[in-house]
C-alpha cells in the first residue's frame, strides 16, 4: 500500500510540475499574443491616421477647386454684364 501512496504522490507531483510548464506556457503564448494585438492596434492607429490625412487633403483640395471655379464664374458673370451693358447702350442709341 505505501508503494501505490507513493506511487500517487510520485504522479502528483509529476501532474504539479506539468501544471506548472503548461501555465509558463500558457504565459508565454498569451504575452506574444498581446504583443501581436499592441502592434496591430498601433499598425491601425497608424493608417487610420494617413487616412484621415488623406482625406482632409481632398476635402480641402475640393474646397480649393470650389472657390477658384466661384471666382471664375464671378468674373464671366461681370464680363457678361459689360458686355449686356454695352448691347443695351449700342440699341439705345440706336433709336
Amino acid at each position: 500500500m505505501k508503494q501505490d501512496v507513493s506511487g500517487l504522490e510520485q504522479g502528483v507531483s509529476g501532474l504539479k510540475q506539468d501544471l506548472a510548464s503548461l501555465g509558463k506556457d500558457l504565459r508565454g503564448q498569451m504575452l506574444s499574443v498581446l504583443d501581436r494585438v499592441d502592434g496591430l492596434a498601433h499598425n491601425m492607429k497608424v493608417e487610420f491616421e494617413e487616412t484621415r490625412g488623406m482625406l482632409r487633403f481632398g476635402l480641402d483640395a475640393r474646397e480649393a477647386l470650389r472657390e477658384t471655379m466661384e471666382a471664375r464664374f464671378a468674373e464671366a458673370d461681370q464680363k457678361h454684364d459689360r458686355q449686356i451693358a454695352l448691347l443695351e447702350d449700342v440699341l439705345r442709341a440706336t433709336r
